[in-house]
């Protein structure tokens, strides 16, 4: 917060956003700009998933207008939302994908204190 984002970001965000086959947003309320508009710069076909405590930001909208309502467009299923915390929904995710035991390695390396 208060700081610019890198050069980088702007440069490469609209291509990265255009090739993206997936989009994971994580425990953010979606209202800091300019990453905050970043789900609505995928494709219309890229499926999105928010892990978060809450639905947040075009996570929320149905047809345009905000709701709290938990609905998706049943023909596309692009959204997903999985309520949480972060950690364990990235834990739960690597348990889906076979992934744990990386998972466990690269907290263990990483580990503070």
């Amino acid at each position: 917060f208060g700081e610019s984002l890198p050069t980088v970001f702007h440069r490469n965000v609209k291509k990265d956003t255009k090739n993206a086959d997936l989009l994971i947003v994580m425990g953010t309320s979606l209202m800091v700009g300019p990453v905050n508009q970043i789900p609505e710069m995928v494709r219309k076909d890229c499926p999105r998933i928010l892990f978060n405590n809450e639905l947040v930001g075009s996570f929320r909208k149905k047809n345009g207008p905000s709701t709290r309502k938990k609905s998706y467009n049943t023909n596309a299923q692009r959204d997903i939302f999985h309520e949480g915390d972060c950690d364990s929904s990235v834990q739960m995710l690597c348990n889906l994908l076979g992934w744990e035991q990386e998972l466990n390695d690269l907290n263990y390396k990483h580990r503070l204190g």
